[in-house]
């Protein structure tokens, strides 16, 4: 359970970064 939860969080953090690196890959072609 331990590990699962922790796998969890890293998932969390790397959906973040992705979502993150989306928005400015956006942003940067817009303009």
């Amino acid at each position: 359970m331990l590990f699962f939860s922790k796998n969890m969080d890293f998932l969390h953090i790397f959906l973040q970064k992705v979502n993150i690196f989306r928005i400015f890959t956006l942003e940067t072609f817009t303009k």
